[in-house]
């Protein structure tokens, strides 16, 4: 188990919710990686429901890209929710970082809050 990374940093996207990474938990066995992430989203907007974004994780060059998958949760207006994700995968594609991408945003053109989570001494 490498990590689990501390969290507590909430940061504002640009879709308006408040990201709020509590956890990232980083297990390699092998030739497979698992990637624990918990966090928290709030709309802090009073009047517009906002589809939740979607969290990936990318390679250092950008060209391998794991998106997370089951994100059509709508956050309504003063609604928070925490959400643990797992990605489990084979290692070897060099995933570097964890982004989150704005609904709105378009993967993987332009990531709007990057945690790096691969240290240059463990592949992923």
């Amino acid at each position: 188990m490498v990590g689990p990374y501390p969290g507590g940093q909430s940061s504002f996207a640009s879709d308006n919710l408040t990201v709020t990474m509590k956890q990232i938990g980083i297990d390699l066995q092998g030739g497979k990686f698992k990637i624990t992430i918990t966090y928290s989203l709030a709309n802090w907007n009073s009047k517009t429901a906002i589809p939740a974004g979607t969290f990936a994780l990318v390679s250092l060059d950008g060209r391998n890209v794991f998106p997370q998958t089951e994100t059509s949760r709508m956050i309504f207006p003063g609604e928070g929710t925490g959400i643990t994700y797992i990605f489990e995968g084979v290692r070897g594609s060099g995933y570097v970082y964890l982004v989150y991408y704005p609904h709105d945003s378009g993967l993987p053109e332009t990531p709007k809050l990057i945690w790096v989570i691969a240290p240059m001494h463990i592949i992923i």
